[in-house]
């Protein structure tokens, strides 16, 4: 008899992985309109990357926006910006 070495729990989370990173990198390039948003972060801690999630509040998505059109510092005229992108 064949001894199977397949650990299939791996493989079907790893495949949904895969699933959920294709559908979320498809909703950011669409920019898909939503009740909640959220902050996807990487970062490397002890030779792994690590991903995070972060739901925002209302004024955390207007910081994060302000972020992405200026830089890490955000300014009041960033802010400004963001305000004036979630209004439309």
């Amino acid at each position: 008899m064949t001894i199977d070495h397949i650990r299939y729990d791996i493989l079907a989370q790893e495949a949904l992985r895969g699933v959920v990173r294709t559908v979320l990198a498809d909703a950011a390039k669409r920019g898909l309109l939503g009740d909640h948003h959220f902050k996807i972060s990487k970062h490397v801690a002890s030779g792994r990357t690590r991903t995070a999630i972060t739901m925002l509040s209302d004024d955390d998505r207007t910081r994060e926006i302000a972020r992405m059109l200026g830089g890490e510092k955000i300014t009041r005229v960033t802010l400004e910006h963001a305000r004036e992108l979630l209004k439309k």
